[in-house]
């Protein structure tokens, strides 16, 4: 697909596939503009797109990260609240009405408080599980509570072009955290290794 002239290389270079999986998650999961949403562990690549497009969809939009920084950011972003993610973050959810929709791409570390955030009828889209792949789920919480598990992976051609329009009219951004020169590949996998960034890290070639 052709670069458009307003959107710039680091973030034509970066957007692809986090861009394309967060919107899925929301398309799949029925996000509308009057819901509110809650974002786990917003300094990833995936979640800070789903952060920028649920803002962009016009819901409010709460976040969770272990760093108080990424948090400030999102609050700064828009971001109606933020939450320390090894809290009881699902309560704190919960007493300010629930989420209609939780991001979730954690996993195990995360998922109990994500369906604790959830409110009854809600929905916990997942597209990985960065914690972990196994949980045991107590199955009277789903049927009583009215909750959805929605599974998403990635996107196809036509999200990826909504996506790229909505950053191209300024209804969301992608997130770029830092650019690396090829020669600093080694820093630039530390760098996600040790979970810093907020949003996407790339690479310079030539």
């Amino acid at each position: 697909m052709r670069k458009p002239r307003l959107v710039d290389w680091d973030v034509a270079g970066t957007l692809g596939l986090a861009s394309v999986t967060a919107l899925r998650m929301l398309e799949k999961a029925r996000l509308r503009g009057d819901e509110t949403v809650l974002v786990v562990g917003v300094g990833g690549g995936v979640a800070a797109a789903a952060f920028e497009f649920a803002k962009g969809y016009g819901a409010k939009v709460y976040v969770t990260s272990r760093s108080q920084d990424k948090i400030d950011w999102a609050v700064a972003e828009g971001a109606a609240g933020g939450f320390d993610s090894a809290s009881d973050f699902g309560k704190a959810m919960a007493d300010l009405g629930g989420a209609d929709l939780v991001i979730e791409n954690v996993g195990p570390a995360t998922l109990k408080q994500s369906m604790r955030a959830a409110k009854s009828g809600g929905r916990i889209a997942i597209c990985g599980a960065t914690s972990g792949p196994k949980f045991e789920l107590t199955l009277p919480v789903i049927w009583f509570r009215q909750l959805e598990l929605v599974g998403s992976s990635m996107g196809n051609h036509a999200q990826f072009a909504r996506a790229l329009y909505l950053i191209t009219q300024g209804k969301a951004s992608s997130p770029v955290d830092q650019i690396f020169g090829f020669d600093g590949l080694p820093d630039a996998l530390r760098h996600l290794e040790s979970g810093a960034q907020t949003g996407k890290v790339g690479l310079t070639h030539g």
